[in-house]
This record gives C-alpha cells, sequence and structure tokens, in this order.
C-alpha cells in the first residue's frame, strides 16, 4: 500500500502541483489509517471488550473535520484527496489480481 501511495504522490505532484500532492497524500494517509482501523477492529471480533459503536461513527466524522481543515490549511486538490482515498482499494484489488495470477 505504501508503494501506491507513493507512486500516486509522485505522478499527482508531477501532474498538478503542489495542491495535487498534498491532497493525494492527505487521502493516501487516511486510507492507510483506516485500513490499519478496520484491520485492527476485525481482529478484536470475538473479545470480551470491544470498542463502543459510537466510537466508530466518530472516527469518521474525526476523518472529515481533519482532512477538511488540512485540505483548507494547505489549499489542497479536493479531487486529489478524494483519489489518495482509494489507495487502500487499488492494494487490495492488485492483491487479488496477484494472488490469482501467481497464487498457490
Amino acid at each position: 500500500m505504501a508503494i501506491l501511495a507513493v507512486a500516486g504522490l509522485v505522478a499527482m505532484a508531477s501532474f498538478g502541483g503542489k495542491k495535487f500532492g498534498v491532497g493525494f497524500a492527505v487521502g493516501a494517509l487516511f486510507s492507510d489509517l483506516n485500513f490499519y482501523l478496520w484491520h485492527r477492529m476485525v481482529a478484536r471480533i470475538g473479545e470480551a471488550s470491544s470498542p463502543s459503536p459510537v466510537l466508530f461513527g466518530l472516527r469518521y466524522f474525526g476523518f472529515v473535520l481533519a482532512g477538511y481543515a488540512t485540505i483548507n490549511y494547505f489549499e489542497a486538490s479536493v479531487l486529489a484527496a478524494l483519489a489518495g482515498c482509494f489507495v487502500a482499494v487499488a492494494a487490495v484489488i492488485l492483491e487479488i489480481l496477484l494472488e490469482l495470477i501467481y497464487g498457490t
């Protein structure tokens, strides 16, 4: 996922300059953090103490607030940030294709 994020960052920065690069970096960071939090939540299924559903909803509220503040402060591209949010999706699709081609 990090390779896709860096490749996308370089492509966006060369295509649209600093605004696109910062926007894509913000989106990719949120995508990576979201993937990590989902992974942690799935690993905790079945444990005695699970986090509150309210915290689950507050996560996305925090993402929106942080994204809005970052994009406005750095005057980053919203479209590039949205593209960065799909880094985890692209990584999953590439992993599926690799397993289909080279899977054991």
